[in-house]
């Protein structure tokens, strides 16, 4: 499938958004936004621009958000959990504009994005539809954590009945 060349947008100042699409089409697209990784304090949405093509490439729109990091003086996790919801409110009050559907968004992230992903996604069912500004917003239906390093010892010592470390 064709992609168009990727769009950047801003949720707030200085903080990046770039969109990957495919050639456009006349139906909102499902989208999937991606949250990198980086223990919080490292990191860009430039590290999953394969991730973004890839999909794109399979007809959904991709996005990789942007979030302020903890190296920053005064920044906390919870600043950018903020900022992952925050990202996540923008996408769908833009969604018309952006040619997506808002009812179709998956969050989904790598290693530190991934707990920010997961963050996001309990703040966004916690925050009332009047705060979010939302209309017809709708509760996301699936969390799912996973991540290699962790649970990789886990299937060896289940498979291979060794104990993991």
């Amino acid at each position: 499938m064709a992609l168009l060349a990727p769009t950047s947008h801003e949720y707030r100042p200085g903080a990046k958004l770039p969109i990957y699409r495919p050639v456009e089409t006349n139906v909102a697209a499902a989208t999937i936004v991606f949250v990198h990784g980086g223990g919080w304090a490292n990191g860009n949405p430039e590290q999953l621009e394969r991730h973004c093509r890839y999909y794109a490439d399979q007809g959904f729109v991709a996005i990789s958000l942007d979030y302020r990091l903890t190296r920053e003086p005064g920044v906390t996790v919870a600043d950018c959990v903020a900022d992952v919801t925050a990202g996540l409110r923008w996408i769908r009050e833009q969604a018309g504009e952006l040619g997506i559907d808002p009812k179709r968004i998956v969050l989904a992230g790598e290693s530190a994005g991934g707990q920010l992903a997961y963050c996001a996604s309990l703040s966004e069912n916690m925050t009332p539809a009047s705060r979010c500004n939302l209309p017809g917003r709708s509760a996301m239906r699936l969390r799912c954590a996973w991540s290699n390093r962790v649970n990789t010892g886990h299937w060896r010592a289940f498979y291979w009945k060794k104990s993991f470390s």
